[in-house]
């Protein structure tokens, strides 16, 4: 669709952009990725909030949490014509996170964990969701149900994948296992290939040979590092595996590097599939993407969606139709990939 067709056609669902309240460009951009999230998108249309009559005898809606904020806002966003402002969500997680209240820069990645999180204990109780996780590995199985059943509700089921970490020194013989339960997948951005000479991944991923900075190179730099043993000191693979992977698998690019006394940004584009996203036997498509432009301290935060296989660009409360070619960029920061 072209930049004046989008203008002259009829309002899409799911195209309205959210006012920027003072550097909360971040905020937006995590909304908007949330709002065209199917699963919560879904759970969120069909969210009856609380409803009370006020003094001039109307319904109002009650909001008692975070979550209900961010439901009402998603809800105002494909109710509404026009671009809206997340003002009561704002102010609402800022009761909750004082970090958050006031209207400095804040990272995106770091927020939307926190709202993951608030949102895990808000939802406790609701239903399961469709499709499930795939669990890789078996022998795990009765650890995931047990983690389900303590941290049982739609974030969890819809976000949450676990990776397990080996280490056995093949000097002293001191291992170490244990599972580690994510809902972002936070990757390295590797630019020495040379250490992959010495992994299998090649079976892992699929691949054929390396020629570009790409996901998968990140991904294999996340599952394989080098680690010291605690007991002899000897420097050997340390590797993670992957035994369950969610409906939704939310990934962060690790571009901030922090030095002694300062914060460098990594402006290496990494490429990375909009279809056929393969990690074991799972199967993933891009659907949304969180951009961030410019440094640590002078940076903005946009979002881009998919909206019925057609890609738009989230600016605050500005959208416009994005071509396919731009999605991958040295900006790209957060990816959200659901399973087909």
């Amino acid at each position: 669709m072209s930049f004046s067709n989008f203008f002259n056609t009829p309002k899409i669902k799911g195209t309205n952009g959210l006012y920027n309240l003072g550097n909360t460009c971040y905020m937006n951009a995590v909304i908007q990725c949330l709002a065209h999230t199917k699963q919560f998108l879904e759970y969120s249309l069909q969210y009856q909030l609380k409803v009370y009559i006020n003094e001039n005898n109307t319904k109002c809606s009650l909001i008692e949490n975070v979550t209900e904020s961010l439901i009402k806002t998603i809800q105002t966003l494909y109710t509404r014509k026009e671009s809206i402002y997340p003002q009561y969500f704002f102010t609402t997680f800022g009761i909750y996170n004082q970090q958050f209240s006031d209207k400095k820069q804040k990272d995106a990645a770091e927020f939307l964990l926190l709202l993951l999180d608030v949102m895990d204990n808000d939802l406790r109780g609701t239903s399961i969701i469709q499709p499930p996780p795939i669990i890789h590995n078996e022998v795990y199985y009765k650890n995931y149900i047990e983690y389900i059943k303590n941290n049982k509700s739609i974030i969890t089921q819809m976000t949450t994948g676990i990776v397990v970490s080996n280490f056995c020194c093949e000097i002293c013989g001191i291992s170490s296992i244990h599972s580690e339960p994510f809902s972002l997948l936070q990757l390295p951005i590797i630019k020495n290939l040379s250490f992959f000479k010495k992994v299998n991944f090649k079976n892992y991923f699929g691949l054929k040979e390396l020629k570009y900075i790409t996901i998968y190179d990140c991904l294999v730099g996340y599952l394989y590092s080098f680690q010291m043993c605690v007991k002899c000191n000897h420097t050997q693979i340390h590797n993670k595996e992957f035994v369950v992977t969610p409906p939704i698998l939310i990934i962060q690019l690790l571009r901030f590097e922090q030095h002694s006394n300062y914060t460098q940004k990594d402006q290496t584009t990494i490429l990375f599939p909009l279809n056929d996203f393969v990690i074991g036997v799972t199967k993933y498509e891009l659907y949304a993407t969180i951009d961030h432009a410019g440094s640590i301290n002078h940076g903005h935060f946009t979002a881009n969606c998919k909206i019925n296989d057609l890609w738009y660009h989230f600016d605050d409360e500005t959208v416009k139709p994005l071509n396919k070619i731009d999605i991958v960029s040295e900006k790209s920061y957060i990816l959200f990939y659901e399973r087909i």
